[in-house]
């Protein structure tokens, strides 16, 4: 594994915590979202693991979970794992990190 630098997301000192976004980044080949949400980096690969959508318009709730709009399927931002279905779906998340200088990183 490798850690990339991410270009084109705001330094996360200057991102406010009010809200969330989510950006689409490309790391190698893939497609990958990266996530600013109460201060937190979270970084997965874009497609849904239960039908191939885009996790880039995903809604995010109170709790650390995201939802695909496409089947209101929800995963964890911890573990991945689908909250609402006992299909055995799980979001690959990928580890992040920042610099100093507020750069984000993500190991790939």
């Amino acid at each position: 594994m490798k850690w990339y630098r991410i270009n084109g997301i705001p330094n996360i000192a200057n991102f406010s915590g009010a809200h969330h976004q989510i950006f689409t980044v490309k790391v190698l080949e893939d497609s990958i979202c990266v996530l600013l949400k109460n201060q937190k980096i979270y970084a997965f690969r874009e497609e849904c693991p239960h039908a191939g959508k885009s996790m880039l318009h995903s809604r995010c709730g109170v709790e650390e979970e995201i939802t695909c709009l496409s089947h209101n399927f929800r995963f964890s931002l911890v573990d991945g794992r689908c909250t609402n279905n006992n299909e055995g779906y799980r979001l690959k998340l990928l580890k992040t990190k920042i610099e100093e200088n507020g750069d984000i990183l993500i190991e790939f």
